[in-house]
This record gives C-alpha cells, structure tokens and sequence, in this order.
C-alpha cells in the first residue's frame, strides 16, 4: 500500500484472474465480483468491536454526518453529494454472499475506497449497488488504527 494520508493504492498481487470475459456474438460482457454483506451481529466480536473502533475515530476526524452505521458495514461520506467514498467491511468466510468471480479474500476486516469509472485492476461492488466500484485491502492485525483513520479521512476529503 502507498504512504498512508495518500489515498492512492498500489495494485493487490493477482492470485487469479478477478474478471471473467465470455464472449457472445462478438460482444465481451465483464463480469464484476459484489460482496452482499451479512448483519455486523453475525461477525465475530472481535472483528465488529475493532471495525467499531475505527469507524468512531473517522467520526471523530470527520463529523457524524459523514459516517453510517448500515446493517452490514460502515459507510464514510464524501462532501457535497454525500456519495459514500469508502467502506469498513468485515468477511467472514460462510457470512454474506459473494456474487462474481472468487475476489480471493480471507476473513478479516477490509478498507474499501471508491475509484471512479470503470473496473480496472481488482475491484468490488456491495451488492445490489454493482456500478459503485471500491479498490479494497485488508487491515493487518498490527496497523495503527488512527493512521488508518487519517487515511480514510483523507480519501472521503480528497474525493470531494
């Protein structure tokens, strides 16, 4: 990952192709792999209690009505559209539904920040808002937080 406080991602290693293309009448269809997330009380407490952590320390760098608490993940805001600008999201193998091609994730809480246009590299969707792509990585159990925080807040503030 690029410095934190930039909110530009350096490309995950490929384990596998994250797009499959078929071709029908000379036509190539994309398709994209989405996340359906399951209720936060169905993750384990301590993915939910550190993915609650972090979410509160960007409400407190960027206000409480530029963050949502939804059923399944937290959202951050960007300004003026409130458009969501990045995700918390946990996964936990056997909770939610992936729909798509196999994004090859392990369980664990993930950063997920919306890139404008199309797909390019591995991108994710949560399902059913599929045209809203988000580059992701996971949060290693030794990251500091706050400095997740800072990035986070930077990425929402740096979409505006």
């Amino acid at each position: 990952m690029g410095q934190v406080g930039s909110c530009f991602l350096e490309p995950r290693r490929q384990r596998d192709n994250p797009v499959r293309q078929t071709a029908i009448n000379r036509r190539t269809i994309t398709i994209q792999t989405s996340y359906q997330t399951a209720p936060l009380r169905e993750y384990g407490e301590q993915f939910r209690q550190r993915a609650l952590v972090l979410f509160g320390l960007i409400r407190e760098r960027l206000g409480r009505l530029r963050v949502r608490e939804y059923k399944g993940s937290f959202s951050i805001l960007q300004e003026p559209g409130l458009a969501t600008a990045a995700k918390i999201v946990i996964y936990e193998a056997g909770k939610g539904s992936v729909n798509g091609p196999d994004p090859a994730l392990t369980d664990g809480i993930y950063i997920w920040v919306r890139v404008p246009g199309g797909p390019i590299g591995r991108t994710i969707s949560v399902a059913p808002h599929h045209s809203e792509r988000f580059a992701y990585f996971r949060l290693m159990d030794s990251q500091n937080l706050n400095e997740i925080a800072d990035f986070v807040a930077a990425c929402a503030d740096r979409q505006a």
